[in-house]
């Protein structure tokens, strides 16, 4: 019985251990505990028997009684503790001797009393993020000051759209898809000449021989495809120039504005920095509320915020079982904390929480001197906007040291001072916006809305092919979505053009800068991309080209290689390779360009690529020379895997992944939006499918394109597995290993040009050494669990 007391002494001791450590290192801060909470833990210190274990009963709070009771203690428990209403952030000043106090404290907590207490915990970090009062309900509209889906976000604009509205277009595109089977049902039926064609196909499909049937089935089934592809290409503007429209209504509006918009932050700062020199620079632009120091570990700050999510992961399932037993018996028997009846789920955070605590423990014995950051928070947005123009103008702040003391002056000599803001806004407008119920009502009307006048071209455009005797259209017909997306270009580089003018931030960080900028170039690509298939199909005659193959292979070499390698010689190579000459130095340049925020034109000739790659595709089944120019457009999308993508990002961070997560996807549409257009227009063509009401077309669209999505999901694991054939650097990341990548990345704010140089990659994934990774660790963002201060390391 001695030796079984003692281990679970020992494993009270060690899961205490992991709270108090967690309070000590991790950036979240969490308020001191009430009397009655000290008066019961107290309590379980003097009562250490297994009796009164059972017969204790906790109490579990709810949610709105928690919200009161924590604001009460915010405001008059803790003298020293810095409540901000308005941004509903919470600072605590802690010195070490204290921590160290409290951590004894924390040792010689029972298990029941330690559970309660991190219950308390768990919920009341949980609430950080969106404390609020009943008075004040506005913080809940209000942002986060940091993107959660943050590999999403560096991917761009529109790939964002793409995943945001996912599902809509799904649902719009099956709507569309089954309005679009019941005009060529309707098409063919009216038209009597077309019932020989019916009898020709029925004859090829039973001979299984190529004849001119099947060729102009594929016409209209191009024809038709296309129409969806305008038709959803304007969907996705629209509801871009939607978000776009709204970003000045979500500047202006104060309940929309993060703690972010007061913050800036201060980089290359001297160690014998002060928060006296740094008032005085600062005070002469407005009225400064705090000023904030943080250690800049970051690796202690991600593995203790790491450490903080498994501890509260396994709080939330013990406290299931703790509901559970207390509807039941309401008491709580030992067997509960038994570790062979534990879940599994508890047994693998136990072994994260084993795992995370070491790395806490080496990380913080690291006691290299580095520099301070310092945030600076002012009353009002315009004084952040006066300090960072001053900055501009200035070119900096300086720092000059005499005799041991350092302060701000504004000279050319000394290490200049980085002044940035602590947040992007573009993170804030397409990723942070917390709707309303009126919003959301009013976001699902929009939707709902524009899909209608979308019906009603596809109609017009479908009776355009009907009645066109020339058959113009009918042959021009996969251009017209190029002409389709150089005008919705247009209208999106028009209206960035003016929201430009428009914006009241500075430009650097607007979305309208670094993508309109780019939008000339793009207007000019996509204008190549229809004079050209214009004159090859207005020239399509016998005596010009020849054969109808000829222009197929002609649009599909000129599509798939041809533009791509116009694109990269007058774009990369004529204007960037005489600054950056080198490979180093041009790749870097490449590098930077991939996911930088003013290359908004290579991501879109990615997707251009892509999608000339799937609709050329549609052509090989009946015309095989146009697997050369596909080959072709296959090689441009290896050679950017492996330059750009590969093998700077995959390797360090992890980013393959997501990657192809985002490839496969768009392939797996635009395949998707292609062959069921032809396998609709192959259903029609049966003999057996005319003659029958409505409803039976409707169901048979909706069973062939339930048939292709299941049929795509085993497609896109076969693309993964050439991908990963092709493209040997990709290697499949753990979902451990992509959480700690998000958690470092989401709570040390890293920026996107400079977020490779700031967390040693070698020691977090045990990757290779990366030569970038030798440069000074710099942090440039910041999120508010990062607003803890070591008053003891920096004091006035």
């Amino acid at each position: 019985m001695s030796k079984s007391r003692q281990t679970k002494e020992k494993k009270e001791i060690k899961l205490d251990s992991y709270t108090s450590f967690d309070q000590e290192n991790s950036s979240t801060s969490y308020p001191k505990r009430s009397d009655t909470e000290s008066d019961s833990t107290s309590e379980t210190e003097n009562s250490g028997s297994s009796e009164n274990l059972k017969l204790k009963k906790i109490n579990l709070v709810e949610k709105d009684d928690l919200d009161e009771n924590s604001n009460e203690e915010y405001e008059g428990s803790d003298p020293e503790l810095i409540k901000n209403k308005d941004k509903g952030m919470y600072m605590e000043k802690d010195s070490l001797e204290e921590l160290k106090k409290q951590r004894k404290e924390l040792a010689k907590i029972s298990i029941k009393g330690n559970i309660k207490q991190a219950v308390k915990r768990a919920n009341q970090f949980c609430l950080k993020n969106s404390v609020h009062s009943k008075k004040d309900d506005s913080t809940l509209k209000r942002a986060s000051i940091f993107t959660k889906m943050l590999d999403f976000k560096r991917m761009g604009l529109g790939v964002y759209l793409y995943f945001s509205f996912y599902r809509e277009l799904i649902l719009l595109y099956f709507f569309l898809a089954c309005c679009g089977a019941a005009y060529i049902y309707l098409y063919w039926n009216d038209n009597s000449d077309h019932y020989n064609d019916r009898n020709k196909w029925i004859s090829f499909l039973n001979k299984s021989s190529f004849g001119q049937t099947q060729v102009e089935t594929f016409e209209y089934s191009v024809v038709i495809e296309v129409v969806l592809v305008i038709l959803l290409n304007l969907w996705k503007t629209i509801s871009e120039l939607y978000l776009f429209l709204r970003k000045k209504a979500a500047y202006s509006h104060p309940d929309n504005l993060s703690p972010a918009h007061f913050t800036i932050f201060l980089t290359n700062l001297p160690n014998e920095i002060s928060k006296k020199r740094i008032r005085k620079a600062f005070s002469k632009f407005g009225k400064i509320k705090y000023i904030t120091f943080i250690d800049s570990n970051l690796k202690l700050i991600g593995a203790s915020n790491m450490l903080n999510k498994y501890y509260i992961k396994r709080t939330e399932i013990m406290l299931k079982k703790f509901t559970q037993k207390l509807k039941k018996k309401r008491l709580i028997d030992e067997k509960l904390f038994d570790q062979k009846q534990l879940p599994r789920k508890v047994k693998k955070l136990n072994k994260k929480i084993d795992e995370y605590y070491e790395k806490v423990k080496a990380y913080n014995q690291d006691t290299k001197p580095r520099k301070p950051i310092v945030f600076v928070t002012f009353n009002s947005v315009a004084c952040a906007l006066n300090s960072i123009r001053a900055y501009e103008k200035l070119r900096g702040f300086k720092v000059k040291k005499r005799v041991g003391v350092s302060w701000i002056i504004q000279k050319k000599s000394g290490k200049p001072i980085k002044v940035e803001r602590a947040s992007s806004p573009e993170d804030y407008i397409f990723q942070n916006i917390r709707y309303t119920k009126w919003q959301r009502l009013m976001r699902s009307l929009f939707l709902n809305i524009v899909s209608l006048p979308l019906i009603f071209t596809t109609a017009g455009f479908i009776y355009l092919i009907k009645n066109d005797p020339s058959g113009l259209f009918e042959k021009s017909a996969f251009v017209m979505d190029y002409l389709i997306s150089t005008v919705i270009f247009l209208i999106s580089w028009l209206s960035k053009k003016i929201l430009k003018k428009t914006s009241t931030f500075r430009k650097s960080e607007t979305i309208t800068q670094y993508e309109g900028s780019q939008m000339g170039f793009i207007v000019a690509f996509q204008a190549l991309n229809i004079v050209i298939p214009l004159i090859l199909n207005y020239w399509s005659s016998e005596d010009f080209f020849g054969e109808t193959s000829t222009i197929i292979f002609l649009n599909a070499l000129y599509s798939g290689f041809v533009s791509p390698t116009i694109f990269i010689l007058f774009r990369f190579y004529k204007k960037h390779w005489k600054r950056y000459r080198g490979r180093k130095k041009y790749s870097q340049y490449l590098l930077n360009q991939a996911y930088a925020p003013r290359t908004f034109e290579l991501r879109n000739f990615y997707f251009t690529v892509l999608r000339n790659l799937s609709f050329n595709l549609m052509f090989v089944s009946f015309y095989p020379s146009v697997i050369l120019p596909c080959l072709l457009s296959l090689l441009y999308i290896y050679i950017l895997h492996k330059l750009l993508i590969l093998r700077y990002y995959a390797k360090p961070i992890g980013y393959s992944e997501i990657i192809h997560q985002t490839v496969l996807k768009q392939i797996q549409f635009l395949f998707y939006t292609h062959f069921t257009c032809y396998l609709l227009i192959v259903v029609t063509k049966i003999d057996n499918f005319f003659g029958q009401e409505w409803y039976v077309l409707f169901v048979i669209s909706a069973a062939v394109l339930l048939a292709i999505f299941i049929a795509f999901k085993f497609v896109t694991k076969v693309i993964k597995v050439v991908f990963q054939s092709c493209c040997p650097g990709i290697k499949k990341i753990s979902d451990k290993k992509l959480m700690e990548f998000r958690e470092v990345s989401r709570f040390s704010q890293l920026y996107n040009r400079n977020f490779y140089k700031i967390v040693d990659w070698k020691e977090l994934f045990g990757v290779k050494s990366f030569k970038k990774l030798k440069k000074k660790l710099k942090l440039e963002n910041f999120n508010k669990e990062n607003f803890k201060q070591n008053s003891s390391n920096y004091e006035d």
